[in-house]
């Protein structure tokens, strides 16, 4: 019982090789001698807790049953061994993606402890439950808040289990797009975490400031502290640990334009040496071969596969549950740039910057309007007026529109008001911030362009509508040869939106009004600039005018 604890104590301050002699020690002693059956369930639990840090599961699991078995085995009742036995198999359950199972399991030793008043096991295992109940529950606010209360419990808890809770809260706050929040906890809680010594944990946290640093787009720093975290694991045995910071350098590196093939082989050869559950989630991600698991049993871990293969149903779960932290991936954004995020088919707008990601609210038709103006470049007040109402500016009638309209979506903008810039008669967006409008159906296909198409010049060589979800290219024609000089001069945001969703039947002049809120003088006038460049064509006479928009 002795070096079945020390052999405990030496795996979970990282020294193996110590931990492994204690284990072999208990083995000798169980060959050479007759003993009771209680021997041989320390000596085969020892071999399960000793496999399950090598991330070998389905041998860890495989010991467990058998310590279990010798347990039943003895004459006497020991609750205690029973707790562990069930506590072990409950984790390697888990660990196998049997998740419910193995939760079942832990209550199971969960209840012995209360039973018996074994504190610090108790103490230990509802840690446990809560944290895997937050690594697969698809709520993490909920979730953020029951990991804290249990933080600050009063009762007393080892800083092994304190340091656990620690990093979950803090994957649980860049789940939901928090950075600041997360970097701040982490820092908070430094202490806590070398102070137990214990490399595992200081490698989360170095992974997670990696990450952090990552988000920030200082890649070259994350980098750095991701070979730092993995250099202080070893790979034969820290295998869960290492995939995570391998698929970041990977990321990091990709953005840098660097190859990664030496990586991806490395990645898969570690993980062709593991049975984790979630080791072969992370890797089918990468991989883009997504495992397949019973319904119910990680709906966090579904999601997240969901992002990763551009689903629709993605982005109303992201809202649903406040994933937020899931959106850059979902849209494909470059991590460490600024944005304004337009979802179109809701008018929603997000705000992303190095501090956290967050929903800002909805947006009326002219702010929405207004940004999109301003996203291409600084814009005039005249301009304004004429691509989002339709009419002739005039200083005294239109100032006070302009004004109200800026001033009501700076209310929503809220913090990040300043982003938008007023430069005597021009308004625009700050220098650092993209301003982008996406379309969160069928991503794959029908993706708005990132920062890169809002901000590309429409010419005759790439004539391509950047808006409303849609990138299709306007053919040139025979008559009316379009240049990038009447493009930019006849086509407003109206037209721009017809061009790229065109109605599937003939529209009238009061079809067209109607739809935009526009006077029929400026519905007329916008149908027949579509007819001169070739776009439309005007059937029928009188009221029986109709306007078929071409498909281009």
């Amino acid at each position: 019982m002795a070096q079945f604890h020390l052999g405990i104590s030496y795996v979970r301050t990282s020294e193996y090789k110590l931990a492994q002699e204690q284990f072999i020690k208990n083995l000798r002693l169980i060959r050479s001698n007759k003993v009771n059956p209680v021997s041989y369930f320390f000596c085969f639990q020892g071999l399960s807790f000793y496999r399950f840090f090598f991330s070998e599961h389905k041998k860890s699991y495989f010991w467990a049953n058998k310590a279990y078995g010798y347990l039943l085995k003895s004459k006497k009742t020991f609750s205690l061994f029973f707790a562990l036995s069930y506590d072990l198999q409950g984790h390697n359950l888990i660990q196998l993606g049997k998740i419910h199972l193995g939760i079942s399991q832990l209550k199971k030793a969960l209840s012995i402890c209360k039973q018996n008043n074994y504190l610090t096991l108790k103490n230990d295992i509802e840690v446990s439950i809560a944290i895997y109940q937050s690594e697969y529950n698809e709520n993490p606010k909920s979730q953020i808040t029951l990991l804290t209360e249990l933080l600050n419990a009063k009762e007393s808890k080892s800083d092994y289990s304190k340091s656990a809770l620690v990093i979950q809260i803090a994957k649980l706050y860049l789940l939901m797009g928090k950075y600041s929040l997360a970097k701040n906890f982490l820092t908070l809680n430094y202490d806590l975490i070398y102070n137990n010594e214990n490399k595992r944990k200081i490698a989360g946290l170095n992974t997670l400031m990696a990450d952090l640093l990552f988000k920030n787009g200082q890649h070259l720093e994350a980098l750095s502290v991701a070979k730092i975290a993995r250099k202080n694991l070893d790979e034969k045995i820290d295998i869960s640990l290492i995939l995570p910071i391998i698929i970041l350098e990977i990321k990091i590196l990709s953005i840098l334009k660097k190859d990664v093939t030496d990586l991806m082989n490395y990645t898969e050869n570690l993980n062709s040496n593991a049975d984790r559950y979630l080791d072969r989630k992370i890797f089918s991600r990468l991989k883009n071969a997504f495992v397949q698991t019973e319904i119910g049993q990680d709906p966090l871990g579904d999601i997240i596969d969901l992002v990763h293969q551009k689903k629709e149903v993605a982005f109303d779960l992201i809202l649903k549950n406040e994933l937020f932290g899931l959106l850059p991936n979902y849209f494909n954004l470059t991590p460490g740039q600024k944005y304004l995020l337009i979802i179109n088919e809701l008018n929603y707008i997000f705000s992303i910057d190095f501090d956290s990601i967050e929903f800002l609210g909805s947006l009326t038709k002219n702010q929405y309007h207004f940004l999109y103006n301003i996203s291409f470049n600084s814009i005039s007040k005249e301009t304004l007026i004429e691509n989002i109402w339709g009419y002739q500016y005039d200083s005294i009638r239109h100032d006070s529109l302009i004004y109200t309209t800026i001033s009501r979506l700076k209310k929503i903008l809220s913090s990040k008001k300043h982003w938008i810039v007023a430069d005597e008669n021009k308004y625009s967006a700050q220098n650092e911030i993209q301003i982008i409008f996406k379309s969160y159906k069928d991503t794959k296909q029908k993706n708005i362009d990132s920062s890169s198409a809002l901000e590309m010049p429409i010419t005759e060589k790439n004539l391509k509508t950047k808006t409303f979800g849609y990138s299709k290219t306007i053919p040139k024609r025979n008559s009316n040869k379009l240049t990038q000089k009447n493009i930019t001069n006849n086509l407003n945001y109206r037209l721009i939106q017809t061009i790229s969703d065109p109605p599937e039947r003939p529209i009238s002049v009061s079809n067209y009004a109607k739809t935009w809120k526009v006077t029929r003088m400026t519905s007329l006038r916008d149908l027949s600039e579509l007819c001169k460049l070739g776009i439309a064509i005007k059937i029928g006479q009188g009221k029986a005018t109709r306007y078929l928009i071409q498909n281009t």
